[in-house]
Formats: C-alpha cells, structure tokens, sequence
C-alpha cells in the first residue's frame, strides 16, 4: 500500500475535485471545527476509501478521531492496510 504522503494526496485531491470542501484545505486542517465534514460528505468519503484503498469502516471508525483532518485519515487508511496485509 502507499505510504501515508501518498494517501493524503490522494484523499486530498478527491476532496477538492469532488467539490465536498469549501475553499483551500491542506493535510492538517481540522475538518469538523472548519465545517468542511457533514454527514453526506463523510459518507462519501468513507465510499471512497472502502472504493479505493479496499478499506472497509466499521461504525466506530467512522468518529472525529479518524475524520478530523486528512493527515489522521491517511494514518488510519495505512494502518488498516498494514493490518490488512498481515491478515491475507
């Protein structure tokens, strides 16, 4: 799997080409306190993880913790590969 540079570009250039953020973000930007995170669009972006990086989100995965910026997003997205690979 990539490393997590590479995720967050990636996360971050769905964001922006998806039009599911408001103006300029970067990796650490909070994401819940800025008001870029809804509803809709953390249900899209957890689609585009499970989509793209074969990760599915438990419920409890989907909290601020993993979702508060791009940066803790693309930890996430890396630790459950890794973990995932070590399963397969």
């Amino acid at each position: 799997m990539s490393d997590d540079r590479t995720i967050e570009q990636r996360l971050l250039q769905y964001l922006h080409e998806h039009h599911l953020v408001r103006g300029p973000i970067d990796c650490q930007t909070d994401l819940i306190q800025s008001g870029q995170l809804d509803s809709l669009v953390v249900m899209d972006v957890v689609g585009f993880v499970a989509s793209n990086f074969r990760i599915e989100m438990s419920p409890h995965e989907i909290s601020p913790d993993n979702l508060r910026s791009v940066e803790r997003l693309a930890r996430f997205v890396a630790a459950a590969s890794r973990v995932s690979g070590e399963a397969a």
